[in-house]
């Protein structure tokens, strides 16, 4: 997902109104804004638990903040929340009286099963929300807010603030002993929280097909000319549409309408979403047997091989930390 634009409070909370109504969507702009605040300062001891940053919270705390709610509008807003699956929500051991809640970033929401299962109504609202933003939903690769921006590119050849970078560096900081974080532990959770963002499950995969075949159905409700739809969805964007291009090359090859034209159109920007993220050529190449990369002027054992390169490295740092 495009993180510099739907990360904005705006684009937040206009997401999350449709599927929750506007008062969770200000409780959870508050709970996303402090469990980030928790993660810029890095008290993991205190705020990191299970893959999450928490922030605890009470009722009667929130009733304080926004004396125009009442603690019953308050309770089956959070509600809403957890059951739509932009929040998790634990039971706080030190204090009985609150709960202590995770924010689920925008992007993996939106691929997520919680989010394909909300009414189609809701999920459309959604969509009209991004195009009228003009906001792009791919799968995040951004996601934990890192603290080592800014450092030198490396031998793999990417931005230095992508999590394939990242894992990299922290990787090579706990073999010389310069961990940036407070200890190694910090770094092994980073490490994993990044590969985890770089990792695209099939489920996340049938999703985004599946959203991306409803736009197409949708289109289709306006025209009949295929050729036009095509050329909407992968020269001119002025469709509207919203999904990576590896998704749309991924359907566009299986379903059998992309033609050579159309693959050097999208090669350049399918390349650089690949370059994000290698693991996506994997996923590629599994879906695409005997695909012809030549035309796309890509090279998947390229991709592959980084992929393999990182994976592997990260395997043996997590097995040499479990063993200690």
């Amino acid at each position: 997902m495009n993180v510099d634009r739907i990360n904005t409070n705006i684009n937040c909370e206009e997401l999350v109104i449709p599927a929750a109504g506007p008062i969770a969507a200000i409780l959870y702009h508050r709970i996303r804004y402090w469990c980030r605040e928790h993660a810029k300062r890095g008290n993991k001891k205190k705020y990191y638990d299970d893959g999450h940053w928490w922030q605890w919270d009470s009722y009667t705390a929130m009733t304080e903040v926004y004396p125009y709610f009442s603690k019953m509008q308050i309770r089956r807003a959070l509600k809403k929340l957890k059951d739509i699956g932009i929040i998790k929500v634990k039971k706080t051991k030190n204090f009985k009286s609150s709960q202590k809640y995770a924010a689920i970033e925008i992007g993996d929401w939106m691929v997520s099963e919680t989010f394909n299962d909300l009414p189609k109504g809701v999920r459309n609202k959604i969509s009209d929300v991004l195009r009228r933003r003009e906001i792009l939903p791919v799968v995040d690769c951004q996601g934990v807010e890192n603290n080592i921006r800014g450092v030198e590119n490396d031998t793999l050849g990417v931005k230095n603030d992508t999590p394939i970078y990242l894992i990299d560096k922290l990787i090579r900081n706990l073999e010389k002993g310069t961990a940036q974080n407070s200890d190694d532990a910090s770094n092994i959770d980073l490490i994993k929280a990044y590969m985890e963002q770089l990792k695209i499950s099939d489920s996340q995969i049938r999703i985004l097909l599946n959203h991306f075949a409803d736009h197409i159905k949708n289109m289709r409700t306006k025209t009949d000319d295929t050729l036009k739809i095509v050329n909407q969805i992968y020269r001119t964007d002025s469709s509207g549409c919203s999904y990576p291009f590896w998704i749309r090359l991924l359907y566009g090859e299986e379903q059998g309408f992309i033609n050579s034209d159309i693959r050097d159109v999208i090669a350049p920007r399918v390349s650089l979403e690949v370059e994000t993220n290698p693991y996506i050529m994997v996923i590629l190449t599994q879906r695409l047997e005997n695909y012809q990369w030549e035309e796309l002027d890509i090279n998947p054992e390229e991709y592959v091989a980084k992929w393999n390169k990182i994976n592997n490295k990260v395997e043996f740092i997590l097995e040499k930390a479990e063993q200690c």
